[in-house]
């Protein structure tokens, strides 16, 4: 699909001059923001002059497809959704505290409930073309007390071309497949096979570790530093379990993170794709999906080899909702064993 420009209309939505830029004191530093789509997806992304405020347009460069794809939160905040026909269309404004927000524009639908606190990484929407829009498209902002800033990822400023095919960004914001990034504090914490006291200690923490949370639930609680808190997070690099008390973060249920069981929410695609009863082109059909569908996948496993789209795939996944299984051929993501998915 060739490269195009898309033009946004977004007066309505100004905010004093476009070049002005509101500089940040180190005491209201920005979050390390990432990348506003999926782990591992390449886009590449232009600036237009009839844009409002310091935004950026991303479109997929990986051969992949823009309409559809997952719109992930670029830092971990507060989610409100809007709608503003003839502008943004649907969008979603995360506020990161300290002044600092984000908004993506121009959703096909969103993924989020109003108010709801999210992730790094969590998905929050899906790429769409409502509003003043011209095609598929992400139009990305960050802004500090209102005015937009030049943008940064991972700590470094992108260019502004004119078109886009001069720049691309690889994104390396993986919280939405699963996992969630976070921090541990404390020394000599215990990673346990389950979420007990009594469970084997699988590996111990030394200081405070940058780790990836799969899933949480509830266990033993655990009385320590003043707090008492039942919940305890699912590592995926050390396959255990730590309280939730030594994750930095003050909640004891943490946000953006599912319940483990609940499944890790992907994105389907094509159309008339049968779920069946088991990872067998033979088995039964459960149901059909008809278009692209949000799904929980609780896990996958190994079956019949397919063959479509150009693609060979045995993997399969098992849907929560349908309660069935389907190639993961269907799932809108390049791997074919989706990470953060368990073994069934």
């Amino acid at each position: 699909m060739p490269l195009r420009r898309f033009i946004t209309l977004l007066a309505t939505l100004a905010v004093g001059a476009a070049t002005l830029v509101a500089l940040p004191t180190a005491a209201q530093a920005a979050p390390n923001f990432k990348a506003p789509f999926g782990c591992n997806q390449r886009w590449t992304y232009s600036h237009h002059s009839a844009e409002v405020r310091r935004a950026l347009d991303f479109i997929r460069s990986d051969g992949g497809t823009t309409n559809g794809a997952p719109v992930v939160a670029s830092a971990a905040g507060t989610a409100t959704r809007h709608y503003q026909g003839g502008g943004a269309g649907n969008y979603v404004v995360i506020d990161h505290g300290g002044g600092w927000k984000t908004y993506y524009f121009h959703l096909s639908s969103f993924s989020i409930s109003n108010g709801q606190s999210v992730a790094q990484g969590q998905r929050i929407g899906t790429t769409g073309s409502t509003g003043g829009s011209t095609g598929p498209h992400i139009h990305y902002e960050q802004l500090y007390n209102g005015v937009g800033q030049n943008i940064r990822i991972n700590g470094t400023a992108l260019a502004y071309p004119g078109s886009y095919g001069s720049y691309h960004l690889t994104s390396d914001n993986c919280g939405g497949s699963g996992t969630t990034n976070f921090t541990t504090w404390g020394s000599g914490i215990n990673v346990r096979s389950d979420a007990r006291l009594s469970a084997s200690v699988v590996t111990t923490l030394a200081g405070p570790t940058p780790v990836f949370v799969q899933c949480q639930k509830q266990g033993d609680t655990v009385n320590a530093e003043g707090t008492s808190n039942n919940w305890w997070s699912k590592l995926r690099d050390q396959n255990g379990y730590i309280s939730n008390i030594y994750i930095d973060h003050p909640a004891a249920q943490l946000p953006g993170v599912p319940i483990c069981g609940a499944g890790v929410q992907f994105q389907t695609w094509g159309s008339s794709v049968n779920v069946r009863a088991d990872a067998r082109t033979s088995a039964a059909i459960v149901t059909t999906l008809t278009g692209p569908t949000t799904v929980w996948v609780l896990c996958q496993k190994q079956g019949d080899t397919v063959t479509a789209e150009g693609v060979t795939n045995n993997w399969w996944a098992k849907l929560r909702d349908q309660n069935g299984f389907m190639t993961n051929i269907y799932i809108d993501h390049p791997d074919n064993q989706l990470p953060g998915v368990p073994n069934c």
